[in-house]
């Protein structure tokens, strides 16, 4: 009878254990299972990068929700999110692929406000020196030129605007360097290939590789306005929405305008 018991031991352990791991497993899977509900996946403008960077970490630590951000060109994200794309939140850098969204029945009502506004700027490399000739001339004297695709980012959509009404498109068509975003044709005027770029101010005053030679003309081109929503089949809406109003909340809007963006009464 002893040596029955006996043998019985390692057996009954063995059921311990077993209970054990799989109680493990029950708790990491519900951890996971919270974790999931406390994130937020944003899809933004690539011109955002650094304020919404410092923000969205900033926001992390206080309400201890993980905000992951999704970087681009405007167009391209909202197509992204029309072909199904998860997302939380979406910041466009241009009412367009928000108005896309919106007339696809893709955002949340009554949640699309603005963030925020910005200007257009030619750049230079930082180690160009500094001429007193028009714009105008700048631009005609220029190898390459960069921008962002019209196609993909507001941002080009802009800068071709601006080319257009001041009738010097069709003559510089053909030197200009496209990019998938503004940062990426910000990056052909800082490494060379391209002598001059059309890009937001807020990139241009943030990189120290370039330098500002002009601004745009305000007239040349549409506003330049900062959008965001709630995406409607957000799952994770609950977390998404408190996000949204911190960063138009005093202290998020002062530090989008310490990166060089314009706050105004749109809010």
């Amino acid at each position: 009878m002893l040596s029955r018991h006996l043998h019985r031991v390692p057996s009954l352990k063995k059921s311990v254990v077993l209970l054990f791991l799989v109680a493990s497993l029950l708790l990491t899977v519900a951890a996971c299972g919270d974790a999931e509900q406390r994130r937020v996946l944003v899809f933004a403008a690539a011109s955002l990068r650094d304020v919404l960077t410092e923000l969205a970490v900033e926001y992390e630590v206080a309400n201890e929700v993980d905000i992951a951000v999704h970087w681009g060109g405007s167009v391209a994200l909202a197509n992204q999110l029309k072909r199904n794309a998860p997302g939380d939140v979406f910041i466009s850098a241009g009412a367009g692929p928000m108005d896309d969204l919106e007339e696809n029945g893709l955002l949340a009502p009554e949640s699309r406000t603005t963030l925020a506004s910005n200007n257009l700027v030619l750049a230079v490399s930082s180690d160009t020196n500094p001429t007193s000739q028009p714009l105008e001339q700048t631009l005609r004297d220029a190898g390459r030129i960069a921008m962002a695709d019209p196609a993909l980012s507001p941002a080009g959509v802009y800068a071709r605007e601006s080319l257009q009404n001041m009738r010097i498109w069709d003559e510089l068509h053909d030197r200009i360097v496209l990019g998938s975003n503004v940062r990426t044709a910000l990056a052909y005027v800082e490494s060379g290939a391209a002598e001059a770029g059309i890009v937001y101010r807020t990139d241009a005053v943030n990189n120290e590789g370039v330098r500002i030679a002009y601004e745009m003309p305000s007239a040349s081109h549409s506003p330049i306005l900062y959008p965001a929503a709630l995406l409607k089949d957000s799952r994770n809406q609950p977390e998404a929405s408190p996000f949204l109003a911190f960063l138009k909340e005093e202290y998020a809007q002062s530090r989008f305008q310490a990166r060089g963006f314009n706050v105004g009464d749109w809010r």
